[in-house]
């Protein structure tokens, strides 16, 4: 479930939640701010695929500096994910209170782009996708924390879904990030597609 407060937004314990948009349309800044709100109760890890936090510094959006302190950042690709993504419950043990990825399906592209034309190559990238997703929904029912990934998505033929077309089946919820203006991202919320704006 998500909660919409006036120009913020939560994301309940115990869920996983898919935050999706088209190239551009700052769905990494949508979790940077998640982030952001939930250090104040607790450490939060981030697993960067895209550099994503290193092109949007999260220090930027921090006025207390010592919070920093609470923020892991770790950097991997789609090939280091699938074995690491195992190890992770260790360390998410040690009082961590959200878990957050970046970038899932830029790195499953580019993964998708250097063995362009190899259905085995793509079968072989969904099922590591589909690895990743399944340990992501587990820990967020076992620790019961919130957990988001970040997609770009692709419209084809007016529908529009994630490049790695698996990620759909996974979340507990969706959050569309439609636009971003005036510094606010415009959103719709679940399948009802409840509209929200979150001030950045």
């Amino acid at each position: 479930m998500v909660f919409m407060t006036k120009s913020n937004i939560n994301l309940k314990n115990g869920t996983l939640t898919l935050i999706y948009g088209l190239k551009g349309q700052y769905c990494s800044l949508l979790g940077i701010k998640l982030s952001i709100g939930r250090v104040k109760s607790g450490k939060v890890f981030l697993i960067d695929m895209a550099e994503y936090t290193r092109k949007i510094p999260i220090e930027s959006f921090i006025s207390d500096l010592r919070m920093l302190e609470r923020i892991f950042i770790t950097r991997w690709g789609l090939r280091e994910a699938t074995y690491n993504i195992v190890e992770l419950q260790t360390m998410l043990k040690y009082g961590f209170k959200m878990l957050g990825l970046f970038g899932l399906t830029e790195s499953y592209s580019k993964e998708v782009s250097m063995k362009a034309g190899d259905k085995n190559e793509v079968l072989r990238l969904n099922k590591i996708v589909n690895w990743i997703m399944g340990f992501l929904k587990f820990y967020s029912k076992t620790l019961n924390i919130p957990v988001f990934v970040t997609c770009e998505i692709e419209k084809i033929d007016d529908e529009i879904r994630p490049a790695a077309n698996v990620l759909r089946f996974w979340p507990d919820n969706k959050i569309w990030v439609k636009s971003y203006r005036k510094g606010y991202l415009y959103i719709y919320i679940g399948e009802a597609a409840v509209e929200g704006k979150v001030k950045v």
